[in-house]
């Protein structure tokens, strides 16, 4: 999927995680579907979720992120990191919430919009 079919305000943060080896399978910066949005189908806060393949290594995958996240110098005080563990499908996931470019934009460096995110 290319950079510039996802929502503006999370695109350099879902190419930071990928570039961290993180895989990211839905995000939004939570203005960008209005549409979905006033029908209930989108949330209305950026995020951005990531599946972490081994539910064995969903805590040490939730600490990665974050120590990923501070040593780029991205400032969590605004958001959070919330990690699940479904056990009827045995799926985990990590999301990132309220976290937007604008606090990553300052510590990473930007990636053009036609890059692909895989």
């Amino acid at each position: 999927m290319s950079l510039s079919d996802l929502d503006p305000g999370v695109r350099e943060l879902v190419a930071f995680l990928r570039a961290n080896r993180f895989e990211t399978t839905d995000s939004g910066d939570g203005v960008t579907k209005v549409e979905a949005l006033t029908e209930g189908e989108a949330l209305d806060y950026p995020h951005v979720v990531i599946v972490v393949e081994d539910s064995c290594n969903l805590v040490q995958e939730a600490d990665r992120l974050l120590n990923v996240l501070i040593d780029a110098g991205v400032e969590l005080d605004h958001g959070g990191i919330e990690a699940s563990y479904d056990p009827l499908d045995g799926s985990s996931i990590l999301l990132i919430q309220d976290v937007e470019d604008q606090w990553v934009r300052a510590f990473v460096a930007p990636v053009g919009d036609g890059e692909q995110v895989n």
